[in-house]
């Protein structure tokens, strides 16, 4: 039994387990294990992602950072701990603007915000935000992001050895702000066949920017040449 939440306790339990030295690979369970898995794959010398690219990838922020690095096209946003500093990058980017928290899944406490006020009542409601749904601590940096209009999609793509094996492009289709809630998919996209390569170009980038060299991965995207 370990507390699946620490890559110590999983170790700890591994090592006091039949199975020590028997493991082929550490499989996460869900999206919050992806790189405590891949730590303590590196523990015992297994295939896996990587610590540093799943960290990256885990991580909503130090995603957004990759990807600035990389020089990829990237959304305005600014990682902050607190209101003041929300209010501070939200006035940079301009409103609307969307605030999430950075370890959270399943779009928890994603907001639309519009307003100086409607921040303010965010942040408010962060103050009691302590855990996910699965029972994670919240991290306390959050983000703060450009809303960018235009056609979402998402790219379901494999990597192998940094080169696509697989590629495809779903559109979405969702109601309108602030909740965003996704009404249908189209797979493959009907409307605008012509911006596939691009897309998928943009996905293999971003997974080579946070360093998912042999992965798969579901990016969403935005078209920005309909904004």
């Amino acid at each position: 039994v370990a507390d699946i939440r620490t890559t110590d306790s999983i170790i700890s339990a591994i090592d006091c387990s039949p199975y020590k030295n028997k493991l082929d690979a550490l499989i996460p369970g869900c999206s919050y294990l992806t790189d405590i898995a891949a730590q303590a794959a590196e523990h015992y010398g297994l295939f896996s992602i990587g610590y540093q690219a799943a960290y990256r990838a885990r991580y909503k922020d130090e995603t957004r950072k990759a990807f600035e690095n990389a020089g990829l096209l990237n959304a305005k946003f600014a990682a902050v701990t607190n209101f003041n500093e929300a209010k501070e990058a939200a006035n940079k980017i301009g409103y609307p603007v969307i605030v999430k928290p950075t370890n959270c899944d399943g779009s928890q406490n994603v907001t639309y915000v519009q307003n100086e006020n409607a921040l303010r009542d965010v942040f408010t409601k962060f103050q009691d935000f302590k855990t996910t749904y699965h029972n994670f601590a919240v991290r306390r940096i959050f983000l703060v992001e450009e809303y960018v209009i235009g056609p979402e999609f998402s790219v379901e793509i494999f990597m192998v050895q940094g080169k696509p094996i697989f590629a495809s492009v779903t559109e979405k289709f969702t109601t309108e702000p602030p909740c965003f809630a996704e009404l249908a998919h189209v797979v493959p996209t009907s409307i605008h066949r012509s911006e596939v390569p691009a897309l998928i170009e943009c996905a293999e980038k971003a997974m080579r920017a946070v360093g998912l060299l042999n992965a798969p991965r579901s990016l969403s995207e935005k078209s920005f040449s309909h904004t």
